[in-house]
């Protein structure tokens, strides 16, 4: 089955839908007592934007981001801005392989 748009996928878990013009990828959504995680591919669409539309779709505050977050390539002031974006969407956990 071809899955394109967010959908549930399971009690509690659901995906982002497709994500991204070159590589596309989707991520998964898992809601838990203690908020969102947030699992990532690659995060070729951008690390950021997938946060971001996993809380606007969950409406869910974000725990944990877990997985890829493409940053091979990326300055310090970079990761910083990301980091500072985080922040300012409430993500209280990262954890980039």
């Amino acid at each position: 089955m071809e899955v394109r748009e967010p959908r549930k996928i399971g009690e509690e878990v659901y995906t982002t839908g497709e994500m991204g013009m070159g590589i596309i990828e989707q991520s998964l959504m898992v809601r838990t007592d203690e908020g969102l995680v947030v699992v990532t591919g690659c995060a070729h669409p951008g690390i950021v934007e997938i946060v971001r539309k996993a809380k606007a779709l969950s409406g869910d505050e974000v725990y944990l981001v877990l997985g890829g977050f493409h940053l091979g390539g990326k300055s310090r002031r970079e990761i910083e801005g990301i980091l500072s974006e985080f922040r300012r969407l409430g993500v209280r956990k990262v954890a980039p392989c």
